[in-house]
């Protein structure tokens, strides 16, 4: 039987994590994405460019303050992800 360390798997999946709510942080979903979560990450970031196109497109500084904290928020959500 083969002892498994829990704390070198929580470390490794910590680190995968990391790498995807930063990947989260540049374009929004990617880190769903690389979870293999393909409607998360296409809701994230539909959402995150719905609320830039309203913003810009009208000149809402609320829907553009909205994707900086969906984008946020996709960040925290990759970065909590537990696939167990």
């Amino acid at each position: 039987m083969i002892d498994v360390d829990d704390t070198a798997l929580s470390a490794t999946s910590r680190r995968h994590a990391g790498t995807e709510a930063l990947a989260s942080g540049f374009i929004p979903g990617v880190g769903q994405l690389l979870q293999r979560r393909r409607l998360a990450a296409a809701i994230q970031f539909t959402t995150v460019l719905a609320y830039l196109v309203i913003g810009s497109a009208s000149g809402l500084r609320h829907a553009m303050l909205f994707a900086f904290l969906w984008n946020c928020y996709s960040v925290i959500d990759a970065y909590r992800y537990r696939a167990d």
